[in-house]
């Protein structure tokens, strides 16, 4: 039950990730219709049908296989959050302001 809802998490600050770059293209293009990041956005909607598809897994007693969908996608975000927060930890503690 950890693995599911530790999925379901990692799926949700993906979910939030996407939605905050949606709405920065809409703070941020003059030309709100043609955004570059589109895919990127669709991958919000797919992020949100395969939390349902593991919520309805796991309704129906298939917990293993809920586990497998959720974490096909929630392991490089995973992966990525730790990258990104350990890159974040060393550009605040480096002396070098413009470290690169």
């Amino acid at each position: 039950m950890f693995w599911f809802k530790a999925g379901v998490i990692i799926n949700g600050i993906g979910i939030l990730l996407v939605i905050a770059n949606a709405i920065y293209d809409i703070v941020t293009l003059s030309d709100k219709y043609n955004s570059i990041n589109g895919t990127l956005n669709f991958l919000g909607l797919a992020l949100i049908i395969i939390i349902a598809t593991a919520f309805s897994l796991k309704l129906t007693g298939k917990l293993v296989i809920a586990n497998i969908i959720l974490w096909i996608p929630a392991a490089p975000l995973l992966l990525f959050l730790i990258f990104s927060a350990l890159y974040m930890i060393v550009t605040a503690f480096s002396n070098n302001k413009d470290w690169r």
